[in-house]
């Protein structure tokens, strides 16, 4: 005959096995209000235990998931609390997202430890028992780069062990600038913002200047070159959330309407144009031919074929190579990197 131990271990194995939610119902009163006692096996399963981790891709909700620890082992020590020898259930979550993150096991039924891990390095990005003096569940808030992988462990303090729901949420922004205000050391990178109340969106955030580079939505775009000539610029653009692409064109000095070209490797430049524009790197350079004998490319050139660049030879205006943007002129024969109505794009990179 199979004792009572025996028909629990056999159920809760069944759970494991079937992915069923089966917790410290299964138990008697009495074993289930002495969960968490040292020395108690309630939570404490490691006979019919098993390795436990989900794929939960980039979602955000209120919960993202939810299961029950209980059939689990003790895959890890959170360095939170101590002497925690209880099982533990793991997800893998990627950050959508530059920005902060906000992990909590809000509606858990018994006391949790919440830890968050680099999934490559496993270096621990932050680890909680309680979230406040009011109450046994956990929250970690964390600032990740769009595409980290991260591996959440929900743990429990002890031995303890039982239902839990996992919910991730990031805090939106009206703009970059926002995000600047709220967190100064933030780096480049996609975020989520809301600049109407309405519609949550992602965007490529320049945080020298606390402005949208891009973002889901068309628009004007204004930044400043970064390899040394400071330039304002203005464009069109509009990201590719999935993709990280963000395209541009009308690309054009700020102050004088004058088109931009490609930095050439002949003037030494210290970066890429993309880096230069303040994106992450190139995607595709496209040219549009520019010049008295080429063409307009759409640009207002009523006081002749002026454009930014760092090379040309036979210029009356900044002729020769230089590492940073100058304005050089009159083009015979030259290209811009887009054109004024979008016909021709250039591509950069947003992560």
């Amino acid at each position: 005959m199979i004792s009572d131990r025996g028909w629990r271990s056999v159920l809760l194995g069944a759970c494991a096995v079937l992915s069923l939610s089966c917790g410290e119902g299964l138990l008697p009163e009495e074993e289930r209000a002495g969960a968490g006692i040292p020395g108690n096996e309630v939570g404490t399963v490691d006979e019919v235990g098993q390795a436990l981790t989900d794929e939960l891709g980039s979602v955000l909700g209120s919960p993202v998931a939810t299961n029950n620890t209980c059939a689990a082992i003790d895959e890890h020590t959170p360095a939170c609390t101590t002497q925690t020898t209880a099982p533990d259930r793991s997800y893998y979550w990627t950050a959508p997202s530059t920005g902060m993150f906000t992990f909590t096991t809000t509606g858990a039924t018994f006391d949790t430890v919440l830890l968050l891990l680099d999934a490559s390095t496993h270096a621990s990005l932050g680890c909680n028992d309680d979230a406040s003096s009011t109450t046994f569940q956990s929250s970690v808030t964390v600032n990740l780069t769009a595409g980290t992988r991260v591996k959440i462990v929900v743990d429990g303090y002890s031995t303890r062990c039982g239902d839990f729901a996992l919910n991730i949420s990031a805090p939106t922004f009206a703009g970059c600038a926002a995000v600047k205000a709220a967190i100064p050391s933030a780096p480049d990178g996609e975020y989520v913002i809301n600049p109407t109340g309405a519609r949550p969106i992602s965007a490529y955030c320049d945080m020298r200047l606390g402005v949208e580079l891009c973002t889901e939505d068309v628009g004007v775009r204004r930044g400043r070159t970064r390899e040394g000539s400071n330039l304002d610029y203005v464009m069109m653009s509009l990201l590719a959330r999935t993709s990280g692409l963000c395209s541009v064109w009308a690309l054009r000095g700020a102050s004088d309407n004058r088109p931009i070209d490609a930095l050439v490797a002949a003037g030494n430049p210290s970066m890429g144009t993309c880096q230069a524009l303040g994106f992450v790197s190139d995607g595709t350079i496209t040219l549009c031919d520019f010049g008295s004998e080429r063409g307009t490319c759409g640009y207002n050139v009523s006081s002749g074929y002026y454009r930014y660049g760092n090379g040309c030879m036979g210029c009356s205006l900044n002729d020769g190579y230089y590492t940073s943007y100058k304005l050089q002129g009159p083009m015979r024969i030259s290209t811009v990197i887009s054109s004024m109505d979008g016909s021709t794009r250039s591509v950069c990179r947003t992560r």
